[in-house]
Order: structure tokens, then sequence, then C-alpha cells
């Protein structure tokens, strides 16, 4: 049971929009002023991002107002999803998207009933009207302050299917990132990586982490 804390309890700061951050799940507040006191103490909060409270604040100055606003943006993000376009042509990748995305495939049909369709070109899938209302209806079930997540998640990942299984627990930080980059890290081990890449792969890998934690203190 997620016990929630008024301002009454706990006094917080305000949201961009002017907004107090109250009603939030206790240890939201709790990440929310560690973030905080983090930046405080290496006076840079003012120059660094503050992802938690970027996080909440989304939900309540955007979401709160219009959930459905939200759901319908990732329902359509849905059919540029990562993980609908597989490679067959492509051994060493086709390899390792059985291994790491279809487990993925296999959790949405397991727990939502949906079976996620491929293609193996650049063209879109055909997604049925029963598999959109099914992640709709998904959507609609979460608080806005676990669709804030999803939403930050999906736009990380370029995936609402590993954003939604990192909500769900059912997918860590480490192999979200594996799944998000396959094919890229796939090259990497071919190839190897420049600095730049490598940088660009550490930050996503620690906006993922980041995200993992959110969820995680949501409950």
């Amino acid at each position: 049971m997620i016990h929630f804390l008024s301002l009454e309890e706990n006094s917080l700061m305000k949201t961009p929009l002017g907004r107090p951050l109250e009603n939030l799940p206790s240890n939201l507040i709790a990440a929310i002023e560690h973030e905080m006191s983090q930046l405080k103490q290496v006076k840079l909060q003012k120059n660094r991002a503050r992802p938690l409270y970027q996080m909440a604040a989304q939900a309540i100055d955007n979401i709160a107002f219009n959930p459905s606003l939200t759901i319908i943006e990732l329902v359509g993000f849905l059919k540029t999803d990562t993980l609908l376009y597989i490679c067959p042509t492509d051994p060493a990748i086709y390899q390792k998207q059985q291994e790491i995305w279809f487990p993925i495939h296999q959790w949405f049909k397991d727990h939502l009933g949906i079976i996620i369709p491929l293609s193996e070109t650049i063209a879109p899938p055909a997604l049925s009207g029963a598999i959109l209302s099914g992640i709709e209806t998904y959507l609609k079930s979460q608080s806005i302050f676990s669709l804030s997540g999803i939403q930050a998640a999906t736009h990380i990942a370029h995936s609402l299917l590993i954003a939604i299984l990192i909500n769900e627990s059912a997918l860590d930080a480490d192999n979200a990132f594996k799944a998000s980059l396959l094919e890229e890290l796939t090259q990497n081990e071919k190839w190897g990586t420049d600095e730049l890449a490598q940088t660009r792969q550490d930050q996503i890998l620690e906006d993922l982490k980041v995200i993992e934690g959110y969820f995680g203190v949501l409950g």
C-alpha cells in the first residue's frame, strides 16, 4: 500500500508551472528530496538535470489535466516501436533479437493477451484494433506518475514495449538498454565503438537506471 503525503505533512518545491508537488507517494518525495540535496551539495542545482523532479512535475503540470492525450501519444508511438522490426537476414542480429526481444513479446502475450506483430522490412506491421485497445487499457490503469515514467522511458528506449516492462519490474535497466540498442550493440561487438558513441550509450543506460529507480519508489 502506497502512503501519500500532503503538503501539511511535507513541504516541497513547486513545479515549473507553480503547482505544489503534493499528493506524491512518500517514497517519491524522499527520493526527490535526496536528489535535490545532492545537487545542492555540489552546487549544480541550476545547471544539472533533476530527472525524478522532472517526471513528477510532468505528471502534475501536464498529464494530470488530460491523461488521455499522453495515452494517445504513447499508443501512437507503438507503430514505430523498435521491437516491432526484426532482421532475419542478419543472423547475428536476429539471434540477439530472439534472445532479448522475443521474451518481451512473450510477456505481452502472457500478461495482456497481446500478440506483438513483427515486420521484416521498414514498413510498419499491421496493428489490429484489439492490440491498440489492449495497450490503451493497460495505460489507462496507470497513475499519472507511472504514465510520466512510461513516457520518459519510451522516448529514451524508442520503445513503448520496453517502457511498460520497466514499469512492471519485468525488465531491469541493463536489459532494457540491451533491448533498446540491440543492433548497435551487436555491431559494437564486431567493429568496436568510438568515444562519442560510447558516451551517448552510457547516458542512455544512466537514464534508464534513473527511470527504473523512479518506478521502484512509486511502489
